[in-house]
């Protein structure tokens, strides 16, 4: 038997660890299975309900009408080098976010039915997850943003919105769990923004068009947020308090949804939260 050399024996495991150490610790694998995994870390959303809507189920439909080039693509991350990669899911995004959307509409005591008196139609406009390489670990945010519609038993309109949600988290790099985990609780926020607007409340427990009126509100002409922006501006400088600003953005109207730079531009304006928060939840005039 040939025998070898303690010293030989050492130069070898460290050839194999050295070859195997990076690609087995810190894998860049960026195509992966969406998966739920809302955390339940302070801020989470926590949504409670009358249980006069609890008491009314929902019918829950779902269309994906997000403007990418590649339906299975999620998002973006940077590696050790600062390279950017695309990630893309292994499985049905559209399939995932309703799923998603179901089982937070039954974590805050909604029965989901297909017969139901109401019938929440949702369509996903973004969902997007930027990972983040830092020296030690990574860094991972997530925006979703939703069109909600709510109709009676026989396809009448009785409210509708556009709703957004964030996450953000430090975790380890290139982690399929901390993406999965930033992305449900972004759907998590956007499903509790929803939950939260009185007037869809009413609507749905009442089942009758939301407050003032759909009609009346549907034939107001739509603005755009620059114009809205505007108008806001001008109650602010009257000293007008958050509560009527926000009451008189939510009979609006826009011709487009707020992006991330009408936000920025809305808080460097001034422009109380509630009262960013009412805008990005009014419906869009296509």
């Amino acid at each position: 038997m040939r025998r070898i050399s303690p010293t030989a024996a050492l130069f070898s495991i460290l050839i194999a660890a050295l070859a195997a150490g990076p690609a087995a610790a810190k894998r860049n694998l960026t195509a992966f299975a969406l998966e739920y995994r809302p955390t339940e870390a302070a801020g989470a959303p926590k949504v409670v309900l009358a249980p006069e809507l609890t008491a009314l189920p929902v019918a829950l439909t779902f269309s994906d009408d997000r403007r990418v080039e590649d339906g299975a693509w999620i998002g973006t991350r940077t590696d050790d080098a600062d390279v950017r990669h695309d990630l893309t899911a292994t499985n049905d995004v559209g399939a995932w976010v309703k799923d998603a959307v179901g089982r937070c509409l039954e974590r805050w005591g909604i029965e989901i039915r297909d017969d139901a008196p109401r019938t929440l139609d949702v369509t996903l406009l973004v969902l997007e997850m930027t990972e983040t390489n830092q020296a030690v670990g990574a860094t991972y945010a997530s925006d979703v943003r939703l069109r909600v519609r709510l109709r009676d038993a026989g396809g009448g309109w009785l409210w509708e919105g556009i709703t957004s949600g964030d996450a953000n988290r430090y975790g380890k790099k290139f982690s399929a769990d901390n993406a999965n985990e930033v992305l449900s609780d972004g759907v998590a926020e956007a499903v509790a923004q929803t939950l939260e607007v009185r007037e869809l409340q009413d609507a749905w427990i009442e089942g009758t068009p939301a407050s003032a009126g759909a009609d009346e509100t549907r034939a107001r002409p739509a603005v755009s947020p620059a114009a809205l922006l505007a108008e806001i501006r001008r109650l602010m400088d009257q000293k007008l308090d958050v509560e009527t600003i926000v009451g008189f953005v939510r009979g609006r109207r826009l011709t487009a949804a707020l992006g991330a730079d009408d936000v920025v531009a809305w808080k460097e304006a001034g422009v109380p939260e509630p009262v960013i928060r009412a805008a990005l939840r009014l419906p869009v005039t296509e």
